[in-house]
């Protein structure tokens, strides 16, 4: 988060907040290879990350690392 100390979706949206959590872009499911693969990692405000997560559960996934400041 360091990188990207922004919300990447809220920035999609020309947002500005301050990111609250580190989300695994593509779920990890355990595997330590996507676990600790900074590229898999972008930056979300509490918000957006659940948002993000009630979307997965229904098998649709969104990628905003494009957004990064």
């Amino acid at each position: 988060m360091s990188r990207a100390p922004l919300c990447q979706r809220c920035l999609s949206f020309d947002l500005v907040t301050i990111a609250t959590d580190a989300d695994h872009q593509i779920p990890h499911k355990g595997d330590a290879k996507l676990m600790w693969n900074a590229g898999n990692l972008q930056s979300l405000c509490k918000s957006c990350h659940s948002w993000k997560t009630q979307e997965e559960a229904s098998g649709v996934y969104h990628d905003f690392r494009g957004f990064a400041c």
